[in-house]
């Protein structure tokens, strides 16, 4: 690979399902933009928050379906992480955007 991508939680409860380029693009064609998709689930038996951190520049984040397509855009801190809400043994599935060199800085 020509970079190493890695992904950090604040919280013990949940495992990574897939990691992966998108495969679809907004209009269901292949993905050409670059984007990422990040599936936890949670192995917790409450509902619980957890803060996901990012080990490269991100330019968005969004809550998406299984079908790959944004749902919800949700808010970065400073340091570009978000935060996410999880019920018991729930699925979620995060669209990311990686800032590109030629995108301007926050």
């Amino acid at each position: 690979p020509d970079r190493i991508l890695s992904v950090t939680f604040d919280c013990d409860e949940v495992l990574i399902s897939a990691f992966k380029w998108a495969e679809r693009g907004a209009d269901g064609a292949p993905d050409k933009s670059g984007d990422l998709i990040l599936r936890i689930y949670s192995v917790a038996a409450e509902a619980h928050k957890c803060g996901v951190g990012f080990g490269f520049p991100i330019a968005a984040v969004w809550l998406s379906n299984l079908a790959e397509d944004c749902v919800s855009t949700l808010d970065l801190d400073r340091q570009g992480r978000c935060s996410i809400d999880l019920s018991p043994f729930e699925i979620k599935t995060l669209r990311i955007r990686p800032r590109s060199q030629n995108d301007a800085q926050p």
